[in-house]
């Protein structure tokens, strides 16, 4: 009896504890997950390594009429530069490694409740040939954020990690420091974490190797690739015709190239590409970019920190190009064919040994 006496005076101890950190953990809600920040009271820390905590919450619970979302091809742009060019009010919610589908979800919930005027977005070509509802298994996705069911919100106020964050916050406010939220400019920006150069592309290549084992195109890649686009871009596009979407094929280094090529993938990839180009550039409110034929930028390995990520100023200008310069670059039913004659006479003829 003793026993089950004090087992039952610890838990009667313990609840109000549990039941506290609840109603901190919603009071202050660090993952916006029931109503947008009080940036009165607290500050409120954007994370990348939280990206699929936040963004939920950002995307149900802010104020904006502009996205700019992606992968981690989107992660380097600034909102206020967006803003300025686009004369609109922009969030930035990247998924470091998304497919199609994880972040087509993510952009249907802001119509939801949005009058969305702009979104910015880019479409890694590496994920073109995926199944239209596939997601990333190795990122930990926080369901019970994104779903409407209540009851495993347990999972949420009572969260090591998400306790760890109040903490973290009261002793900021405690210390005297500022409340607030971090910039959209500043949030998933990780260019001052990163070493760039052509060393760091490159690392121990010495050479690209010709394949003998050339990768083929069939009927079930073509299949897959046309359900994944039409399904992910292009219905989003046709629901929502008042919005201008601004998509872009994030200009990778030669390096990147090179290596489809040296895989037996590069024919195959280009393929693919091509076939998502022609159905986009059907939609009117639809604008396509393509941005490989700046060779100074993909040839250049000062501007990339793997084969894949450029820097900062890359993103900025692309912003600058879209807008300023649409007619030069954007990909029309005019123009589509001729950029994929163009795209493929390089990609494919380009000596890639020449750049060690």
């Amino acid at each position: 009896m003793k026993t089950k006496k004090w087992l039952g005076l610890y838990c009667l101890a313990f609840l109000p504890i549990l039941l506290g950190i609840a109603i901190l953990t919603i009071f202050i809600d660090p993952f916006f997950h029931y109503r947008k920040p009080n940036t009165n009271l607290f500050f409120y820390e954007l994370t990348i390594k939280n990206e699929r905590y936040l963004n939920d919450g950002i995307i149900k619970n802010f104020d904006y009429d502009a996205i700019i979302t992606g992968s981690s091809m989107s992660e380097n742009f600034k909102s206020s530069e967006f803003n300025e060019l686009f004369h609109c009010n922009s969030i930035k919610v990247p998924f470091s490694g998304a497919t199609f589908y994880e972040i087509t979800n993510n952009i249907e919930k802001g119509f939801s409740n949005h009058n969305i005027k702009y979104v910015i977005r880019s479409l890694d070509s590496h994920v073109i040939n995926w199944d239209s509802k596939e997601k990333r298994t190795h990122f930990i996705y926080p369901e019970y954020l994104y779903n409407d069911t209540k009851v495993d919100d347990v999972k949420y106020f009572w969260n090591t990690s998400v306790f760890m964050l109040l903490l973290k916050n009261c002793s900021r406010q405690l210390m005297g420091h500022p409340s607030g939220i971090t910039s959209f400019d500043e949030y998933a920006n990780w260019m001052k974490e990163q070493r760039f150069g052509k060393s760091e592309v490159l690392k121990n290549r010495n050479d690209f190797k010709k394949t003998e084992s050339i990768s083929e195109f069939t009927t079930n890649d073509d299949k897959r690739v046309r359900e994944n686009v039409q399904n992910n871009i292009v219905n989003l596009a046709l629901k929502n015709p008042e919005t201008q979407f601004y998509y872009f094929s994030p200009p990778h280094s030669i390096v990147a190239w090179g290596e489809l090529y040296e895989n037996g993938e590069l024919s195959k990839r280009l393929k693919e590409e091509a076939i998502a180009a022609k159905m986009l550039v059907q939609c009117e409110n639809i604008h396509l970019f393509s941005f490989n034929s700046r060779k100074d930028w993909i040839l250049n390995l000062d501007r990339y920190k793997d084969t894949g990520h450029y820097d900062e100023q890359i993103n900025s200008e692309m912003l600058r190009l879209m807008k300023e310069e649409e007619d030069k670059y954007r990909i029309t039913k005019n123009n589509v064919e001729d950029y994929i004659k163009s795209e493929e006479d390089f990609f494919m003829n380009f000596d890639y040994n020449s750049i060690f």
